[in-house]
């Protein structure tokens, strides 16, 4: 699904699936009504074009997909669940995470570009997550671990 237009996009209690590939074409505001939903990525989630900043308010789990950042940032101001897949962050552009991040399985990148994890980190009871990053654009600060 190619993801393209203006403004932002509002959520009213949604899930959505992807196990295929979301193409975010556009700097937008993904958000939530009501007191539930979320996306579960077990496919491809790709911020590909405009430089500008996309944000996402709607709880976010990657079980095993790829997040894709080619271009700008992809801010998560809400729950982001990292459990295992891949990290794609082309130089110049950031994954950025400001809220609740949890951490979960082996998460692997090659980032040219910057993942920034500056909420509060949370490691699952049972849980020991391995983090193979090459490169240097793993960034943890503030918050809580």
């Amino acid at each position: 699904m190619n993801w393209v237009g203006n403004g932002a996009v509002t959520f009213n209690n949604a899930t959505i699936n992807n196990d295929g590939l979301i193409d975010l074409q556009i700097a937008s505001l993904i958000q939530q009504t009501g007191a539930s939903g979320v996306i579960n990525n077990t496919g491809t989630f790709r911020k590909s074009a405009d430089a500008n900043q996309s944000s996402i308010t709607l709880p976010f789990n990657n079980q095993n997909g790829t997040l894709d950042i080619q271009v700008g940032t992809l801010l998560f101001n809400i729950d982001l669940t990292l459990d295992r897949g891949s990290y794609l962050i082309a130089e110049s552009a950031n994954l950025r995470s400001t809220a609740i991040s949890r951490l979960v399985g082996t998460i692997q990148s090659e980032p040219e570009g910057n993942l920034e994890l500056s909420g509060t980190i949370q490691i699952p009871s049972g849980s020991s997550p391995t983090i193979n990053f090459a490169g240097a654009g793993l960034n943890i600060s503030a918050g809580n671990l």
